[in-house]
């Protein structure tokens, strides 16, 4: 993975986390279209974030992998800001890929969505033609796939070569499912989000950004601990460091 012009990738307790600025979004996401790599976005929870401390195997390589890692949990901000790293920044999934196809509409790129029921799935083309007039479906598949299915999915993917494949809710695992075969793929974005797929598809309503901006505030003792437990073990990491270099 290359680095990007206007993004900062730090680690905070070992796990990749990207520095990703409002304002540098478009010049970003122009730069992955342009990059002719394979270019996993993931959005980081802390759920996914502790998971990927307990088992440091295939969870921190595709991480470090992923041409951007966004952080998605107040906790994981206020854990690098407390811990004396350089600000980052918290993004909504949905909205985050909204202004995503908006960008691809406006450079009239490509998109392939995979990951619904079959009515879901057509719905979710319908609406994005609709929003995004100069985008173009170049395919679209259902979800819960056999292997016969993923393989001619695979290939599909690849012989159509899309700016973006946008997966969601019946790919299991899908973060992991792009990561596995990324080397089957040409270049393009690939991101998976279960919610995007459901509110695209009309099962979901469009998630309130209020409601999201609040969410975290008031963190449940046992994730707190778990914060706190993480913080303390960076301080000590840095500090064993610092000592290191003396």
């Amino acid at each position: 993975m290359k680095n990007l012009s206007k993004v900062e990738r730090i680690k905070f307790c070992g796990v990749p986390i990207d520095i990703l600025n409002e304002v540098d979004i478009k010049d970003t996401i122009i730069e992955l279209l342009e990059n002719n790599e394979v270019n996993q976005i993931v959005f980081l929870s802390l759920k996914d974030f502790i998971k990927a401390r307990r088992k440091k195997n295939n969870d921190i390589k595709m991480l470090e992998n992923a041409s951007l890692v966004i952080p998605t949990s107040k906790v994981l901000i206020k854990g690098i800001k407390n811990c004396g790293l350089p600000e980052a920044y918290r993004h909504m999934p949905y909205y985050f890929i909204l202004k995503l196809l908006r960008i691809l509409d406006e450079k009239r790129k490509s998109i392939y969505v995979l990951g619904s029921t079959i009515q879901g799935i057509n719905k979710v083309a319908e609406n994005i033609r609709a929003s995004y007039p100069t985008l173009k479906v170049v395919g679209r598949y259902k979800g819960n796939l056999n292997d016969f299915e993923e393989k001619n999915v695979l290939t599909a993917i690849k012989k159509s070569s899309p700016s973006i494949s946008l997966i969601g809710t019946y790919i299991k695992d899908g973060n992991k499912w792009i990561y596995k075969n990324r080397n089957n793929f040409n270049s393009g974005i690939f991101i998976w989000n279960p919610q995007a797929m459901r509110v695209m598809s009309g099962i979901e309503n469009s998630p309130s950004e209020k409601k999201w901006d609040k969410k975290d505030e008031t963190v449940p003792l046992f994730r707190y601990l778990k914060f706190v437990v993480i913080k303390n073990k960076f301080k000590k990491e840095i500090n064993n460091e610092k000592t290191t270099k003396i």
